[in-house]
């Protein structure tokens, strides 16, 4: 279990890193565009579209933090009203299976549009023309990192008590 938890250390602050860089590097972005537009008179050009992927790694890896961390919004109205070990059990198993199947859902939905991109060699159309398959696979990792971090976890909530953090 020792190996478990260095391993949700280990990828929390990756993730939360990743996450805080990726705000960092998004703030650059429009900080270098307005400055371009206002001095320069011109445009990066690619501002809005690194951003946009900027943006998903930022919720991605924010949400695997949530996840490895315990503090996922809880349904409060629900949880407080089962005092019974067993209900308060199962109803965490339902939101398990719940978050496991649409996590799951996602990451295969992305990885379907990743390999039609890659099939059908669609780009980005933009300044930078970027493969569309590119950033699609991040989100796939993305997904199965929060993924994998919702089945590890697991193990840990049901010790520590489902909705410990309510």
């Amino acid at each position: 279990m020792k190996f478990v938890s260095l391993c949700e250390r280990i990828v929390s602050r990756v993730a939360f890193f990743l996450a805080g860089a990726s705000l960092l590097l998004i703030v650059a972005l429009v900080f270098a565009e307005i400055v371009a537009r206002n001095i320069f008179a011109s445009s990066t050009y690619m501002s809005i579209e690194v951003s946009g992927y900027l943006i998903a790694v930022f919720t991605l890896c924010g949400l695997c933090v949530c996840i490895l961390e315990n503090q996922v919004l809880r349904v409060n109205l629900i949880t407080a009203q089962l005092r019974n070990p067993a209900a308060q059990a199962a109803f965490w198993a339902i939101k398990m299976a719940a978050a496991v199947g649409i996590l799951g859902f996602s990451a295969y939905f992305f990885l379907l549009s990743a390999m039609r991109s890659y099939a059908r060699n669609y780009s980005s159309g933009s300044y930078i023309d970027l493969p569309i398959w590119i950033p699609e696979a991040f989100v796939v990792g993305g997904f199965v990192l929060c993924l994998a971090a919702a089945i590890v976890s697991a193990p840990r909530q049901t010790e520590d008590g489902a909705d410990e953090h309510v």
